[in-house]
């Protein structure tokens, strides 16, 4: 933490607090589009090789619009899956100035695995889009009986074939890997015995609730997906047009199965993790996001079950609206945990935030004057003078309009615009904004003694 020291600077109380808000906000983004890419890979996974063992090329197909649909588009991995870690990294980092501990580090690991990890589930996905594509031109190219281009196309297909089977295990390796390491962090920072001490990497991987925690996460990305993929197939623009009615039952049976076994454990993972928080840390907003997490969970296994019951999908955009619900819960009731467990913390940060500012204020109050003597006799005096035309037009002049108006006329001199048709504009004399107002209220108090 020591070169995070030097980077950061101390933050008030009200500052802090902002810093809270916003670490917050981009978790209630990350963690559902996390949960979609972890998701995403792990059901696209499954699937293509439950077409390999079933000779089944529905489950092929379903496992390639898994993936398509999860990542969204480049730019939402970007500023959703990219930026947001990056952001949070920044956030901690000022929330964590001066503790000397290595949690920071864990936030770090978590960086960059997850980072790489969001990167492969893209190739993943373009390389599967890739293997369909040539799968679909390799009865015209065998037909053409081009040798050349079959040669070039088997050797294209191969590779191809050979980066969806490896990019896609290795994006799942790396963001669970991340994953960990960030869910190692966000339990030690609420974690008494972590703060002003070394945690190394045998106490985190023997720490039981970051396991929970882990595992809380791998459990909500499977509700986050398997709700946002409802929503995607059966409820955004009118939902998927299926031509296939097989195809349509593979994707209505397995979609909320899925995400309504992973949410019937769900609830376990969030008591265990709320169970775990010092006393210090809890407050009447955990308690009630926690609870309302839990409630919001119990509506969607309704809906969920409903869904299975009756083979409809009717309710696909409120089991995704309920699993965001649950995420934004779970994220604001770890934040108030944050901040109640902080707030020593902060209050030691606000007294070094205001022992600098007053440090700084007596340094520029005793050598960072403005010398008005000086920018006046070089700057001002070279073009005006008080009762006759210089360059510009005299003080007297133009001076009446501004009694009073000591704010204005420095903004005129910070930023001149031509006024007078009989005199050229003046020159931007690049004066500092406290410059300005010393230097206009010197010419205005000199001219009421003329």
């Amino acid at each position: 933490m020591e070169f995070l020291d030097k980077l950061v600077s101390p933050q008030s109380l009200e500052h802090l607090k902002l810093l809270h808000y916003l670490s917050g906000m981009v978790l209630i983004l990350f963690v559902p589009f996390l949960g979609m890419l972890i998701g995403g890979l792990w059901l696209s996974l499954y699937y293509k090789s439950k077409s390999v063992k079933t000779s089944n090329t529905a489950y092929l197909k379903f496992a390639g619009e898994i993936i398509e649909h999860t990542t969204i588009t480049k730019s939402a991995g970007v500023a959703f899956g990219i930026v947001p870690v990056i952001t949070l990294l920044m956030t901690y980092a000022q929330i964590l100035h001066t503790v000397e501990n290595t949690i920071f580090v864990y936030f770090f690991l978590g960086l960059f695995f997850i980072i790489p990890g969001t990167v492969l589930a893209y190739v993943f996905r373009y390389s599967f889009s890739f293997s369909t594509l040539y799968s679909e031109l390799k009865e015209n190219i065998s037909q053409s009986k081009n040798t050349d281009a079959l040669k070039r196309y088997d050797t294209l297909a191969e590779k191809t074939l050979r980066l969806k089977q490896r990019s896609g295990r290795w994006a799942l390796i790396f963001l669970l890997v991340g994953t960990f390491f960030f869910s190692a962090g966000v339990t030690l920072l609420t974690t008494p015995q972590a703060w002003g001490a070394s945690t190394g990497l045998i106490a985190v991987f023997s720490n039981v609730y970051i396991w929970m925690r882990w595992l809380m996460i791998v459990i909500l990305s499977f509700v986050i997906s398997g709700g946002y993929l409802l929503f995607i197939y059966f409820f955004w623009e009118g939902g998927v047009k299926f031509i296939d009615s097989s195809y349509q039952d593979i994707v209505k049976k397995n979609l909320p199965k899925v995400t309504l076994l992973s949410g019937l454990v769900l609830p376990l993972f969030i008591l265990v993790n709320a169970s775990r928080f010092p006393a210090q840390a809890y407050s009447n907003s955990l308690f009630f996001f926690f609870f309302v997490s839990i409630i919001v969970l119990f509506i969607s296994y309704h809906f969920l079950y409903d869904m299975l019951r009756n083979n409809h999908t009717k309710r696909a955009m409120w089991v995704f609206f309920l699993a965001l619900s649950t995420s934004s819960s779970i994220v604001i009731a770890e934040e108030a945990a944050l901040s109640g467990y902080s707030h020593k913390h902060a209050l030691i940060l606000g007294l070094n935030y205001d022992k600098s500012y007053a440090e700084l204020q007596k340094a520029v109050g005793t050598a960072g004057g403005v010398d008005v003597a000086g920018i006046f006799n070089t700057k001002c005096l070279a073009c005006h003078s008080f009762d006759k035309k210089v360059v510009g037009p005299p003080y007297k002049e133009t001076l009446p309009k501004y009694e009073g108006k000591t704010a204005q006329l420095a903004e005129f001199i910070k930023n001149p615009v031509k006024k007078n048709p009989d005199y050229p504009i003046m020159p931007n004399q690049g004066l500092k904004p406290q410059e300005a107002a010393a230097i206009a209220k010197f010419i205005l108090e000199e001219y009421k003694k003329r």
